[in-house]
């Protein structure tokens, strides 16, 4: 609009308040400063002729970060790297001290390391994670939890399993969070919002611990791995009681291909083609275009989410590679392990309906 008129507000406060006037060497920084400069005009003005202002667009720099991270939001979900990188790289050059893009830069470096094998390559991207979150755990000011809970992980990754648990020791117990306190001094929807994030945090938590423990203490146990990762699912069908599982499509999908492997260690082909095809028709629900490819927010029904939708954030749909669940698992089919099934009709048709939403992205 020509007509356009902006009035900056408290004018007259905020002038009384720092008196700009000439001859003493006067300076401000104006960090709203747009294209009107309401304030600092008046300041340079009345500190004419020898008064300075450095200005700064807060504003416009918010956008273009914003702007920044929806990008990061597009690529993430595919596994595009590179060009979070290069992204991420390029906007750390305007904005070096903008610990959000730095914190994210971190992040895409795991995840692009993660997918790497064991190597020159991978150990240099480990580094770099490691550089930046240590910078910002040192010059960033507030608490750092999220950095050190990163900066544990890319610890351990690294080897480094001393440095990983000196980390984490700085984090506060499951106790201590400010999730669990709030959720038993809050009123009404505050109270009923925290209890159900809980919930669903603590159910993804239990998942996590159930699939560790099969993985770790009982490796050589097929058995006993079937029993714990029955139990992770069970997480998930009572937290989705009407099998709207969403984001939890993929965690299914991945619970079967485990449960898939152990019966195959058992030399029970029957139940593992069973739980082969229920890993598939969960990662094809999870690669849907509406919900994956476009990297929407589910919308669940349970009594938990009542219709909210996922959270769905950088973090949640971030991939190690540039390809989807569908065309993880064909690749993971090649192997040796299933030559027993290979010639199943059951199994041809699972790969035929994989092959339908496979995708690799570029």
């Amino acid at each position: 609009m020509d007509d356009y008129t902006h009035i900056p507000v408290l004018l007259d406060e905020i002038t009384t308040a720092l008196n700009p006037k000439p001859g003493v060497g006067f300076r401000a920084i104006d960090c709203t400063l747009n294209c009107t400069a309401g304030h600092g005009s008046v300041l340079l003005e009345k500190s004419s002729p020898d008064g300075k202002l450095l200005g700064i667009d807060k504003d416009k720099n918010n956008e273009k970060i914003a702007k920044i991270h929806e990008t990061l939001r597009e690529y993430a979900p595919k596994g595009l790297h590179d060009k979070s990188i290069e992204l991420l790289r390029t906007a750390i050059q305007e904005f070096p001290n903008n610990y959000d893009l730095l914190g994210s830069l971190a992040h895409v470096l795991s995840q692009k390391a993660h997918g790497l094998a064991d190597g020159e390559e991978k150990k240099k991207l480990q580094d770099e994670s490691i550089a930046i979150l240590e910078r910002i755990i040192a010059d960033a000011p507030g608490q750092h939890y999220g950095t050190l809970q990163g900066l544990a992980f890319e610890y351990s990754k690294a080897g480094n399993k001393e440095k990983a648990k000196e980390t984490a020791n700085k984090l506060p117990n499951m106790h201590l969070t400010s999730s669990v306190i709030l959720s038993r001094i809050l009123d009404g929807e505050e109270r009923f919002k925290t209890l159900k994030y809980n919930i669903t945090q603590f159910s993804d938590l239990l998942n996590m611990e159930y699939s560790m423990l099969a993985r770790s203490k009982y490796k050589d146990q097929p058995d006993k791995q079937i029993i714990l990762y029955k139990k992770a699912i069970t997480v998930f069908e009572i937290l989705c009681e009407n099998k709207d599982y969403g984001f939890y499509n993929e965690r299914l999908s991945s619970l079967y291909n485990l449960i898939c492997n152990s019966y195959l260690a058992l030399k029970d082909f029957a139940n593992a083609l069973d739980a082969l095809n229920n890993a598939a028709n969960y990662a094809i629900a999870f690669d849907s275009p509406e919900a994956f490819e476009t990297n929407t927010s589910f919308e669940h029904t349970s009594i938990i989410f009542e219709r909210e939708p996922s959270d769905n954030n950088i973090m949640s749909y971030s991939r190690t590679a540039n390809f989807n669940s569908s065309h993880e698992m064909l690749e993971d089919l090649k192997d040796a392990k299933f030559d027993a099934v290979r010639n199943d009709a059951k199994f041809k048709e699972i790969t035929a309906n994989l092959e339908k939403y496979a995708k690799v992205y570029e």
